[in-house]
């Protein structure tokens, strides 16, 4: 088995980066996820089954990269 992300079960999504961002139709760089989200059937309106399910991502997937950055580590 792989490795998972750590400290996943302390993990919190912002109702403002999902509403604001991922799901954000005016967003310029939001956009294209808010696309890909609907294709999967999420929707502004139900923001918090998105925040749901990328918890349950996090919690359970396996990590394909690892990466630093100036800002920390990126998963």
């Amino acid at each position: 088995m792989g490795e998972r992300l750590p400290n996943a079960t302390r993990a919190i999504i912002e109702e403002r980066k999902i509403t604001g961002y991922l799901l954000s139709r005016d967003h310029p760089d939001g956009r294209g996820k808010t696309l890909f989200f609907e294709s999967f059937g999420f929707d502004i309106s139900r923001w918090e089954e998105l925040r749901d399910a990328l918890l349950v991502h996090g919690g359970e997937g396996e990590l394909r990269r690892v990466e630093e950055n100036p800002y920390g580590t990126k998963y």
